[in-house]
């Protein structure tokens, strides 16, 4: 299967308004203001980023980077102004989201097991 219907195959939601739905849900829920769902190679799936491709693009690169410092499956990176939280969804799909404050452990697993659920994969 080609890397564009693997992508395509990853959405389980019928139609736009499901998608939405989960969009919202996922924002309102977990307290992002923004997120993006990713290949492991850097092009987008899912988002609310206003440069979505821009910013999928950098991905493999940051978490080779934070990979080099520890080897993890979530990493919090805070700023001035936003705190990333970035998880590993599986061995292909990457979730990061920005917010005022880090997701705790167990809010990273509903997140990882929603993903998968919602998005079949």
């Amino acid at each position: 299967m080609g890397l564009l219907k693997r992508i395509k195959s990853l959405f389980k939601p019928e139609n736009e308004v499901e998608l939405e739905d989960f969009k919202e849900r996922i924002k309102r829920k977990y307290g992002f203001m923004d997120f993006i769902y990713v290949t492991n190679e850097g092009l987008p799936i899912l988002g609310t980023f206003s440069n979505c491709e821009e910013f999928s693009a950098k991905v493999p690169e940051l978490l080779k980077i934070l990979s080099q410092f520890v080897l993890s499956e979530h990493y919090i990176i805070i700023t001035e102004g936003s705190v990333y939280n970035i998880i590993v969804i599986n061995k292909e799909v990457v979730f990061i989201g920005t917010s005022t404050r880090p997701l705790s452990k167990e809010r990273i697993e509903k997140l990882v097991n929603e993903t998968k659920r919602e998005l079949n994969i």
